[in-house]
């Protein structure tokens, strides 16, 4: 009983806050439309399987959330744009919503909205939004545009790699995601230490 407890109570704390910082986009946009567990769009290439968290139509445009339990599977905005962690990317190019009609891309870090990740594609669209999501929102010119066309190109090629792939050996990011995999006692990864 006290774990169901402990649990209802994380649940209700990180929804709240969830909740709130959606709420703050209708300082923007009274009439915004709130979408959740949106099915990704199957391109004809590919067989693609997910859905997306959060999607928000606004006068703005489109806006793109992904719920995060905390700020470590959230990457820097260097990092995003690297691909590093290409969850928002994905969803951006599956999505079944045109680039140009994007207004941002986020992370909501549900344990901690103020160090969350919100990203406009454009510098009219910064200025809407800081100060009202209850978050920090990127100041930075990227040519978004460009970099989704580069994503759809990376993704290509990781598909190519994995439908030519034989073996899959485990070769995680760094050392630290093994910590969370299920079969971490039993894995043939080898010494990862050498890894970075």
């Amino acid at each position: 009983f006290l774990e169901y407890q402990k649990y209802l109570i994380e649940i209700s704390n990180y929804s709240r806050s969830g909740i709130e910082a959606l709420l703050n986009i209708k300082q923007i946009d009274p009439e915004c439309d709130f979408q959740f567990e949106v099915p990704i769009h199957v391109s004809e290439k590919y067989e693609l399987i997910g859905s997306i968290d959060c999607i928000v139509k606004t006068k703005l445009g489109m806006m793109i959330f992904d719920f995060k339990r905390s700020g470590a599977s959230i990457p820097s905005f260097s990092g995003w744009k690297e691909f590093s962690k290409i969850q928002l990317w994905f969803y951006a190019n599956y999505g079944g919503i045109k680039a140009e009609e994007i207004a941002c891309l986020g992370y909501f870090n549900l344990s901690d909205i103020e160090n969350s990740l919100i990203i406009p594609t454009s510098t009219d669209i910064y200025s809407e939004l800081n100060g009202v999501i209850g978050s920090k929102v990127v100041k930075k010119e990227y040519p978004f545009l460009d970099l989704m066309k580069e994503f759809e190109e990376f993704c290509h090629d990781k598909i190519c790699e994995i439908k030519e792939e034989i073996d899959f050996n485990p070769n995680p990011q760094s050392n630290s995601v093994c910590t969370y995999c299920s079969v971490s006692k039993i894995c043939n990864r080898g010494d990862l230490n050498d890894r970075t």
